[in-house]
């Protein structure tokens, strides 16, 4: 007899630990064991294993996503397919989101001393099309809390989804800060202040329009409640709808 033979006579503990490592083999064979991702637990430059699920998570589902705020933005950035220009200054691009019907949406804000000085929240439709402006014009135009504003005539024959207007209105912030969660608002303060910056509590807003048969866009931009007279104000909001209006139909 073997010298296995008779090590398999004399040793059960042996003969058992050779049957099952047999046994437990076949069984990694049939059903292999899925290996984890080792990149999503390695935390990012800048952000917590968490955060970076979360936020793959929400792009994934065509909902806010934040990116780095390392490098800011000046003059003008791409946008739904055309450009958004920026107001004077140095931007921090705080969130971004492309929804399932292909509108998109872009948050932005400006900062001074640890403080929010101006935000831009642009919305618009793809320049391959997406849901229809409203027919007459935009609600939010004829806002009759609107501290200034201005709606372009329309002529006879203009196509009736075909707008354009801007208004001023005030903003409080904390009501911005409570919408729901299908609003941008709450997550784009909320990381402001996880960041440090602080957010006053009343602020204005002002709302540009411009819609056509080819899309829309709403350029939402938060100025300090205090400072600067109403003709200043005006003044500032006609030069920044030419520069929305070259943006968004460009020559």
């Amino acid at each position: 007899m073997t010298a296995a033979g008779r090590l398999w006579r004399r040793a059960p503990a042996w003969r058992f630990c050779l049957i099952s490592s047999f046994g437990l083999f076949a069984l990694a064979a049939m059903f292999p064991p899925t290996l984890p991702d080792w990149r999503s637990l390695a935390p990012g430059k800048g952000a917590t294993p968490h955060f970076v699920a979360e936020a793959s998570k929400e792009a994934a589902n065509g909902i806010f996503s934040m990116p780095s705020m390392g490098e800011t933005r000046t003059g003008s950035i791409p946008f739904a397919g055309r450009s958004l220009p920026l107001p004077p200054g140095n931007w921090l691009q705080v969130g971004y989101a492309t929804l399932p019907n292909g509108v998109q949406q872009q948050v932005l804000a400006r900062v001074a001393n640890h403080r929010l000085e101006q935000m831009i929240l642009a919305t618009a439709t793809g320049v391959f099309g997406g849901p229809a402006g409203p027919v007459g014009v935009p609600p939010q135009c004829a806002d009759p809390n609107r501290i200034a504003g201005a709606i372009v005539p329309e002529t006879p024959d203009q196509n009736p989804l075909q707008h354009e207007c801007w208004a001023i209105v005030p903003a409080d912030m904390r009501k911005l800060a409570g919408q729901g969660q299908d609003s941008p608002w709450p997550r784009a303060l909320d990381r402001l202040g996880d960041l440090g910056f602080s957010v006053p509590d009343q602020m204005l807003a002002a709302e540009f329009v411009r819609s056509t048969d080819r899309g829309w866009q709403t350029t939402i931009v938060l100025l300090p409640a205090k400072g600067g007279s109403a003709a200043a104000r005006t003044a500032w909001a006609t030069r920044y709808q030419t520069e929305l209006h070259k943006g968004f139909d460009p020559p």
